[in-house]
């Protein structure tokens, strides 16, 4: 993933890296203490201000099998499949609630749900900094702060500063069976295959981009 050095700030899973200028509101990201340029994990009540809302329960999923994964490295196999169950209780709770979370995407959907795990924002990569926008962006990073993604865009957006809004989707069905697929060969001592159903989660992530004004609806059309 490109990571400009203009002022982009994207924290999907922790992955990716965060601007000073801009701060970027991960829904699910761990916050860095005390840096003005961290990625700030949002409530439950900044969630209803964000932009696309994210699903916790995948966000989990993938925390935990992540430390399955580190677990069958480790030679610890009973952890593995402890963090494997974990995981797999959270995504299949994701998947039940995919119809409300569920976003439309690029990539081929094969029929599965994409659902997102985490959202940022970060400012266009055509951006010119002026007295002005410098003053709006820190008025938007006080929105952010508080979780306010949609009051922080319509600051930038009253400046004529454009915006974009990444998700990171995970497929969430795949993900279902990739687990227990992981579950059953954690259980049958092949590890080495445990391990690659879960990274196969793990590949199967996409991240998606849009202009502000191309956001996509959330959840089955009716």
């Amino acid at each position: 993933m490109k990571n400009s050095s203009k002022i982009v700030a994207f924290a999907v899973a922790g992955l990716m890296a965060t601007s000073p200028l801009l701060t970027s509101i991960s829904a699910n990201a761990a916050p860095a203490a005390q840096s003005s340029d961290a990625v700030a994990k949002m409530s439950n009540s900044a969630k209803n201000n964000s932009i696309i809302k994210t699903d916790d329960e995948a966000f989990r999923s993938l925390r935990e099998i992540r430390a399955s994964r580190l677990a069958i490295f480790n030679g610890d196999v009973d952890q593995a499949r402890k963090f494997a169950v974990a995981a797999m209780k959270d995504m299949t709770a994701a998947q039940a609630g995919a119809q409300k979370t569920m976003v439309p995407t690029k990539k081929s959907s094969n029929g599965d749900s994409y659902i997102p795990f985490d959202v940022s924002i970060a400012l266009a990569d055509d951006f010119v900094m002026t007295p002005e926008k410098e003053s709006k962006i820190k008025q938007a990073n006080g929105h952010l702060a508080k979780g306010e993604q949609k009051k922080a865009v319509e600051v930038l957006k009253l400046t004529n500063i454009d915006v974009v809004v990444s998700a990171a989707l995970i497929p969430v069905n795949a993900s279902v069976t990739h687990l227990q697929s992981a579950i059953n060969l954690i259980s049958k001592k092949k590890y080495y295959e445990a391990n690659l159903a879960m990274k196969a989660i793990v590949d199967g992530i996409v991240i998606e981009s849009y202009g502000i004004d191309d956001v996509p609806y959330q959840g089955e059309k009716n």
